[in-house]
C-alpha cells in the first residue's frame, strides 16, 4: 500500500507539473515527433533534389579529404578575366569535410550505410532545431497581449508537419541549412530588444555582435540571404540611441563574419574576399543564372498560392486586413491603434518585399526561398487568430441576438467556446497536414537514389577500373558515392533518334575500352523517348561484350565487360 501510494503521489506530482508546463511539454512533444519524422525520411530517402545538394557540399568536401572528386567551376580558380569560377565559399564544404573526417576517426565506413548516412542524420537533426526557433520566435515577434502560446504552437506544429520543411532541410544545401541560421539570430536580435533595458551593456553588445555574425555566416553561406532579413529590420527600425547601438555592434559582428569569409577565400583561392563578389557579378550583374532556366515573374507566388492550405490562409487574412482597416478607421477617426493589425501587416509586407526582390532574377527554383516559409508558417499561425475572433464573435452573436428571438435566455459558457475554438484548431491541422501530404505526394523524395546506390555497388567492386553512366553526370552522386579513385564517363540521354545498331555503340562504347572502363550503368527510364524496346535492344547489343551483373530497385542494371 505504501508503494502504490508513493507511485500515486509521484503521479499527481507529474500531471501538476505537465498542467504547469504544458507549452514546454507541446513544444518538447512537436520537436521529438519532428525530429523522428526527419530521421526516418533522412535514413530512407535518398537521391537529390538538386545537384547542388551533392556539388556544392558533399563532392567539394569529397575531394577535400580524399583528393578526388568533381569540382564545379564555381569553386575552379578562374585563369582569365573572361573565365568564370571562385564563386562559392568552401566554408560549407568544409562543415562536411570535418563530418568525414569524425566519421573515420570513429571507424565509420564511408560506404555501405556509413559517412553517407551519418551526413544524413546530421542534417536532420539540425533542421529539427527550426521548429522551437519558430516557435520562440514567434512569441516574441506577434504582440504579447493577443498572442497567447497557442498560435506560436501552431506555428511550430506547422514547421513539424509542412512538407517542405523536411524535403529541404534533411538535404545539404545552403538555402536550408542557413534559415535557422537566420531565424536564430533574428530571434537573438528581438529578444534583446525586448529586454534591452534590463540588459548591461556589455551583454547587449555580445548579444547583438553575435546575431550580426550569424546574419554573417548566412550570407557567406549565400549572398542572398540578405533578401530574407533586410525586411526585418527595415519594418522594425527605431530611432533611439540603445538601437543605434546594437545596430553598431550588429554590423560589427557582420563584418567580422565576413573577415573570416575574406581568409577562407583569401586560403583556398589566393584572393580575399573573392566568392561574394563572383557570386554577385555572374548571378546579379551578369545574370548568367538564367542559362540554367527562366521563369516568369509570377513564379513564386504562384507555386505558393497553388496550395490549398496557403491560399485559403492568405485569402482569409487579407480579407481580415481589410476589414479591420475600415473598422479602425471608423472608430478611430483615421487613427490606427490596432497592434494585430500592424503584426500581420507587417508579416505580409515582409514577405512580399522578399518575394518580389526574388521575382526580379530570372532563374528560379523553390529551394530559393526556402528561408521565407518561416515568416509564411507564422503569418498562416497568426490566421487562427482570425478563425478564434469570428467564432468567438459568431458565439456572442448567437447567445446575444439569435437565442433571444426564439425566447431562449441563457447565458455565454467560456468552455463551449474554448471546446469550439480547439475543434477548430484541430480542423485547421487536420487541413494543413492533409494539404501538405497532397503536396509532398507530388515531389520526388528520391530523385537518382537508385543510380547513386549503383554508384555505391561498383565502387565496392575490388576488379572495378572505370565506370560509365547512361546519365548526365550531375544528375549522379559523383565520386561521393563511388568512393573509389577511377575513371568515371557520362553519356546522355540519345533520345528518340537514338538505335542501338548504330555507330554510338561501337564508336562510343568500343573507345572507352582502352580507358579501363568495365562496369556500366543503365537506369532503365534513362531511354524513355526511345522507339524501341529497351530490354530487348540493350540485350542484343551488350550481351556482345557486356554480361549485366546486377539490378537495383530493379530500375537500374549494372553491367561488366568481360
Amino acid at each position: 500500500m505504501e508503494t502504490l501510494s508513493r507511485i500515486h503521489t509521484r503521479m499527481n506530482f507529474l500531471g501538476a507539473w505537465i498542467r504547469q508546463h504544458t507549452e514546454l511539454v507541446t513544444l518538447t512533444i512537436l520537436i521529438v515527433v519532428g525530429w523522428l519524422l526527419r530521421i526516418y525520411l533522412a535514413v530512407n530517402t535518398g537521391g537529390m533534389v538538386h545537384p547542388d545538394e551533392i556539388y556544392q557540399s558533399l563532392e567539394i568536401a569529397h575531394d577535400l579529404k580524399f583528393g578526388y572528386g568533381y569540382i564545379p567551376w564555381e569553386f575552379h580558380i578562374p585563369t582569365t578575366p573572361e573565365e568564370e569560377g571562385a564563386a562559392r565559399s568552401y566554408l560549407f564544404p568544409l562543415l562536411y569535410y570535418y563530418i568525414f573526417e569524425l566519421c573515420e576517426a570513429l571507424g565509420i565506413p564511408h560506404q555501405n550505410d556509413g559517412t553517407l548516412r551519418v551526413v544524413r542524420i546530421f542534417s536532420a537533426t539540425y533542421c529539427t532545431t527550426l521548429i522551437p526557433i519558430v516557435y520562440y520566435f514567434s512569441k516574441e515577434l506577434l504582440p504579447p497581449q493577443r498572442s497567447p502560446y497557442t498560435f506560436s504552437l501552431f506555428a511550430a506544429f506547422l514547421t513539424t508537419f509542412w512538407f517542405q520543411f523536411p524535403f529541404f532541410g534533411i538535404r545539404t544545401l545552403t538555402n536550408s541549412f542557413v534559415t535557422p541560421i537566420i531565424f536564430g539570430a533574428l530571434l537573438l536580435h528581438l529578444r534583446t530588444t525586448k529586454r534591452k533595458n534590463d540588459y548591461s551593456p556589455l551583454k547587449l553588445i555580445v548579444s547583438e555582435f553575435f546575431a550580426g555574425a550569424l546574419l554573417g555566416l548566412a550570407c557567406a553561406l549565400r549572398m542572398d540571404s540578405v533578401v530574407f532579413f533586410a525586411p526585418f529590420f527595415l519594418l522594425r527600425h527605431q530611432n533611439n540611441w540603445k538601437m543605434l547601438l546594437q545596430y553598431l555592434c550588429i554590423a560589427i559582428g557582420f563584418i567580422g563574419m565576413f573577415f573570416i569569409q575574406g581568409l577562407n577565400d583569401l586560403y583556398f583561392y589566393g584572393t580575399f574576399l573573392v566568392s561574394p563578389i563572383n557570386w554577385f557579378q555572374y548571378n546579379i550583374i551578369k545574370g548568367k543564372s538564367s542559362k540554367f532556366g527562366v521563369q516568369p515573374f509570377f513564379y513564386y507566388f504562384g507555386r505558393i498560392l497553388v496550395k490549398p492550405f496557403y491560399l485559403v490562409n492568405f485569402s482569409i487574412l487579407v480579407g481580415m486586413l481589410i476589414y479591420r482597416i475600415q473598422v479602425t478607421l471608423h472608430k478611430c477617426e483615421g487613427i490606427i491603434r490596432d497592434e494585430w493589425f500592424f503584426a500581420i501587416l507587417e508579416l505580409l509586407v515582409w514577405i512580399l518585399i522578399s518575394l518580389v526582390v526574388m521575382s526580379l532574377v530570372e532563374h528560379k527554383e523553390e529551394r530559393f526561398i526556402f528561408s521565407i516559409f518561416p515568416v509564411i508558417i507564422i503569418l498562416f499561425a497568426s490566421a487562427m487568430k482570425e478563425y478564434y475572433s469570428i467564432i468567438r464573435y459568431s458565439y456572442r452573436y448567437v447567445y446575444g441576438y439569435i437565442l433571444p428571438k426564439f425566447n431562449i435566455s441563457r447565458m455565454p459558457n467560456q468552455r463551449e467556446l474554448t471546446f469550439l475554438q480547439l475543434g477548430l484548431l484541430l480542423i485547421a491541422s487536420l487541413f494543413a497536414v492533409s494539404s501538405s501530404a497532397a503536396s509532398a505526394n507530388k515531389v520526388d523524395w528520391a530523385f537518382f537514389h537508385d543510380v547513386n546506390k549503383a554508384l555505391e555497388w561498383v565502387g565496392d567492386q575490388e576488379n572495378s577500373t572505370g565506370v560509365i553512366v547512361f546519365s548526365q553526370w550531375f544528375y549522379t552522386g559523383g565520386w561521393t558515392y563511388l568512393h573509389k579513385n577511377i575513371s568515371m564517363n557520362f553519356k546522355n540521354d540519345p533520345g528518340s533518334s537514338f538505335r542501338w545498331r548504330s555507330d554510338w555503340q561501337y564508336d562510343f562504347l568500343t573507345k572507352q575500352r582502352r580507358y579501363g572502363f568495365n562496369y556500366l550503368i543503365s537506369p532503365h527510364y534513362q531511354y524513355w523517348r526511345a522507339k524501341i524496346n529497351y530490354n530487348v535492344s540493350l540485350v542484343q547489343e551488350l550481351n556482345l561484350t557486356f554480361s549485366l551483373v546486377e539490378t537495383i530497385d530493379k530500375r537500374v542494371d549494372i553491367w561488366f565487360r568481360r
